[in-house]
């Protein structure tokens, strides 16, 4: 029996060992692919101080030379993810507790989770064209805020759908006795429930936030030349390819703890 178990986990370590050199592997060919001078970046050679002399003047130039601060495309990329996120975050917050608390008998809760659902459901090409009328109507295009709106709009969904089901997960009596205490519904929402699903607020913020870093199509639509995204400028150099999904990587591993349990806290009710 112990054999039998020995071989099991012997197997799954080994698929684990294939997956994740199978991921990796990409990351890895950036990685030796920015050190590689010249044109031995054409050649077939991988290891650093036996085929071929690595050189780190590219990476000297983005950190040590302050080059990251000014690369432009990194600093628009920032700004939209940053605000598309925090929009989305809120209003989506702000809906996921409206339908979890509230029962809008007209027209059903249901049918408005179903509605968000099917929005995100659209290709963005069918969004993109009325998006562009608009931003130019209202002044907004190739600026940072048309971006930041469109992203918000189009992925609002996992937000509320995120923090629904966490809502959700929340007793309700808890909120009752706060409120037969005194407290308002405002009150109750900001110093009690809000606190206890700040890891499904995470996870909605950073799942927006990744999705917004990475989107092309909106824009490439609602840009011109004032506000240049990494998407539109993935042609670079690999380090420069590199340090374009720093962000977001980053970002995951600091915030993985909230991130689980954030996506996994509406997955079973109280």
């Amino acid at each position: 029996m112990s054999i039998h178990r020995k071989c099991r986990s012997l197997i799954i370590y080994f698929l684990i060992l294939v997956f994740a050199m199978f991921f990796f592997f990409p990351i890895f060919w950036m990685i030796v692919l920015s050190i590689k001078p010249g044109l031995q970046q054409y050649t077939s050679s991988f290891i650093p101080f036996v085929q071929f002399q690595p050189d780190f003047g590219s990476w000297v130039y983005w950190i040590a030379g302050g080059g990251i601060l000014n690369f432009r495309p990194m600093r628009d990329s920032l700004i939209i993810g940053i605000g598309s996120a925090s929009i989305a975050t809120i209003l989506g917050s702000m809906a996921g507790y409206s339908l979890a608390r509230y029962n809008f008998k007209r027209i059903g809760n249901i049918n408005i989770l179903l509605g968000f659902f099917f929005l995100r459901l659209l290709p963005p090409i069918v969004l993109a064209l009325p998006m562009y009328i608009f931003m130019s109507f209202v002044r907004l295009y190739d600026t940072p805020m048309a971006v930041i709106l469109a992203h918000a709009t189009f992925f609002l969904p996992y937000a509320v759908i995120i923090t629904h089901d966490s809502f959700r997960s929340l007793p309700a009596a808890m909120e009752e006795s706060a409120m037969v205490d005194g407290a308002s519904t405002v009150k109750i929402l900001y110093r009690i429930t809000l606190p206890i699903v700040t890891p499904a607020l995470v996870a909605a913020f950073l799942l927006t936030f990744v999705f917004s870093w990475n989107e092309f199509l909106i824009a490439y639509v609602l840009t011109e030349k004032d506000v240049v995204t990494i998407p539109l400028r993935l042609g670079g150099s690999p380090s420069q390819q590199l340090i374009a999904i720093m962000p977001p990587v980053v970002i995951a591993l600091l915030l993985q703890k909230y991130l689980v349990s954030g996506l996994t806290m509406g997955s079973v009710k109280a």
